[in-house]
């Protein structure tokens, strides 16, 4: 799976190798030359546990669901019981939801924080985890519905577990979950609507599953700025035969998103502007860079031959955005973090010819 042929599979690790050095050095005390020792040792021991995996694994050996049912509990069952046994500082996003929901609850106008850079269907969807006493549950939820899309779209042993064992070697993930972050939970419900547009969408046809579906797409993208990135990739990929249909499936989506947002612009537009979803630091960013992404992703929209590469395009188009934010100083790892379930997921086992690359297989 990790042959000089599998680009898509190599850069995928690569890319989530680079989020968690990064990662590590953000928190850590020293400078980059001070790392302690355990710190550069994960960058050999991350790619240890890869190859022998890849190597020691047969390929196309079927998958035994109910074992991986069994494994899969029992990594839930391990973040639960760290969530309810230990005192787990939590981090910024999980201070922020809790601000935002409290004003929200007691008729307090909600965006009047510094940190609140969520749209509000994010905190909507945060908001029965709140109600049950701890939001860091919207986290759990997040990692159970990435493992049931891992089990469901993985067609191999091998997939499946390298895709796990992956996912359980990145230190930025445990920090996600354990400080109730909600980035990656956000990033695979994002995916989780791409799965859906992929097995009920039907470009040719404006039906009740057309509606349906664009009713949640244009809610989920009022979740995070940047999830305009995978939603755009979407559309250029599902209705790229369509202009027709995937015009109106976009100007319905933001026609939906703006009117989720219209309540709070007109609740109190001054306080919105200035501490709202709008304030971050990618509402900051030069011109050009917007105009170079517009360009990036329609070429890259077009490109797309699979749903494999949609992920891994979204992956690191998110991957890149959130990386020049954080060189603007603007400490963008959260953004990073929007990356990682897509990239993960974007790895799979797939055929490779010699001289053509890789096969495409025709449905």
């Amino acid at each position: 799976m990790f042959t000089k042929k599998h680009f898509i599979n190599t850069f995928s690790v690569l890319f989530l190798l680079v989020i968690n050095i990064i990662f590590l050095f953000e928190h850590s005390a020293f400078g980059l030359n001070y790392l302690p020792v355990y710190y550069w040792s994960y960058i050999p021991l991350f790619f240890a546990i890869l190859w022998f995996t890849d190597k020691t694994l047969k390929q196309r050996e079927v998958i035994a669901r109910k074992n991986f049912i069994l494994l899969f509990a029992l990594i839930i069952l391990f973040f639960v019981a760290s969530e309810f046994l230990f005192n787990v500082n939590k981090g910024n996003a999980y201070l922020a939801s809790g601000i935002w929901l409290t004003n929200f609850s007691s008729r307090a106008f909600p965006y009047n924080y510094a940190h609140l850079f969520n749209f509000p269907f994010l905190y909507y969807l945060e908001a029965p985890f709140y109600l049950l006493g701890n939001i860091s549950l919207f986290g759990l939820f997040g990692l159970a519905l990435f493992l049931s899309l891992t089990l469901e779209f993985s067609s191999t042993k091998k997939e499946i577990l390298i895709r796990t064992i992956v996912l359980l070697t990145l230190p930025v993930f445990y920090y996600e979950i354990l400080a109730g972050g909600d980035a990656f939970a956000n990033a695979v419900l994002v995916i989780s609507i791409i799965f859906l547009m992929k097995k009920f969408i039907n470009e040719e046809k404006i039906d009740i599953k057309f509606f349906f579906l664009n009713l949640v797409f244009g809610a989920f993208l009022c979740t995070r700025v940047l999830a305009i990135i995978p939603f755009s990739l979407s559309l250029l990929y599902f209705f790229r035969y369509n202009i027709k249909n995937m015009v109106l499936f976009a100007l319905l989506s933001f026609l939906i998103c703006f009117a989720l947002l219209v309540p709070f612009l007109r609740w109190d537009y001054s306080s919105f502007a200035a501490f709202g979803p709008f304030t971050n630091s990618l509402a900051h960013l030069s011109i050009w860079v917007y105009i170079l992404l517009l360009v990036v992703i329609v070429y890259v929209g077009w490109m797309i031959s699979d749903l494999q590469e949609l992920l891994f395009a979204s992956g690191v188009i998110l991957f890149c955005v959130s990386f020049i934010m954080y060189l603007g100083k603007a400490n963008y790892t959260d953004g990073m973090i929007l990356s990682i379930p897509f990239l993960i997921l974007s790895i799979k086992e797939y055929e490779v010819d010699k001289f053509l690359g890789k096969k495409i297989p025709i449905k």
